[in-house]
This record gives C-alpha cells, structure tokens and sequence, in this order.
C-alpha cells in the first residue's frame, strides 16, 4: 500500500513517479463530492499517468449523465466516453447514510481507460485533444442552439460556417442538430473533418 498525502485534485504526474506509480499500474477507487467530480476524472483521465480502471460512488444524477441514461450526451459524458468505458454498477440509496444526503448515489465503473481513442487507426488519422476538446466545448456552449451555429460562433473561432456544414455533410451529420445528440464515434469523424 502507498500513501500519498496531499489533495487529490492536484497531485502531479510526477509526484505519482515518484512512489513508483506510473501509468496502468493502479486503480483509483474513491467516493466523490460533487463539486470535484469534473475536475478529478479530467485530472486523471487525461493526464499521462492515467489509471487501468476508476470505481467512483457520485451522485446518482452524475452517474446517470455519464452514461446517456437519456440518450442526450453532455461535455462530461464524451469526455469521459473518449478515454473509458463508463458503466453504472448499482444505486446508493440515501438511506444508506447517516446523516442522509439529500441524493441518492450510484457506484460507476470506469474501465479500458487510454488515449487510444486519439490515435491512428487503420481506418482513422490520429486527432489532437486539445483540438477535440475545442470543437467539442464550443459544440456544447448554448445547449438550446443547433450544433452548427454554436461551431461558427465559437471563440476562438474554429473554422468559417462554410466549412463547418461541408465537414456536416461529409460525416452525414444533420445541420440541424444538437451536440447532445451526436456520439463519440460522431464527434471523432467530426473534428477530423474540421481539421483537414
């Protein structure tokens, strides 16, 4: 067992190296506030030493984002999409706390976790992250707009409009559209389009 003390939230790629944890060699298992849960998946999922699989117990209403119970996707549910495969294992319910909250909370699963997803296939050019994360972010700025004003308006600015409906067509993507109702696979085609 290795302890490291400090807040969770900024522990460093190479504070990790440092107790011989690198990247696929441990587990993170770990019951989250709310207010964190954006920011700690983001630390650790995308950052160079990720772990091989995340078992969380959040918010039931987090968890149920996180897996399109709905079907609708959201910034947080792609981004966590794109480096694992999120699964719900069981509801918490509050009851089982004392004091109860005044939520219910889900255990999820988070396995397969890697980079993977950005880079070359047989099939597919390898994407940046940071160009992913744009497109995506700017696709989700207005969440009543359609997905192609919300690309034009983006700042800073993606592409010109033309472009973004001929990379559309291209991915046979509605112009009429909303981010949420795009996939992952979607969202890939997409900013490969945008960026060719």
């Amino acid at each position: 067992l290795t302890i490291i003390e400090g807040d969770a939230l900024e522990i460093k790629a190479d504070a990790l190296e440092a107790h011989g944890i690198s990247a696929g060699t441990y587990k993170i298992v770990a019951n989250l506030p709310y207010y964190i849960t954006g920011q700690f998946l983001r630390t650790f999922l995308s950052g160079n030493q990720q772990p091989t699989r995340m078992v969380l117990l959040l918010q039931k209403e987090v968890v149920d984002r996180i897996i399109a119970r709905d079907k609708k996707e959201s910034l947080l549910s792609i981004s966590i999409k794109v480096y694992g495969e999120p699964k719900k294992i069981t509801v918490v319910d509050r009851g089982s706390f004392s004091p109860a909250p005044n939520v219910d909370s889900a255990v999820i699963s988070i396995e397969n976790i890697s980079k993977n997803f950005f880079s070359n296939t047989s099939h597919a050019a390898a994407i940046s992250e940071e160009k992913f994360f744009d497109v995506v972010r700017a696709g989700f700025a207005h969440k009543r707009k359609m997905l192609a004003p919300n690309l034009a308006g983006a700042e800073p600015t993606i592409t010109t409009r033309e472009k973004i409906n001929e990379a559309l067509l291209a991915c046979n993507i509605s112009e009429k559209i909303r981010a949420e109702d795009l996939t992952v696979d979607q969202w890939k085609n997409l900013v490969q389009k945008l960026s060719t």
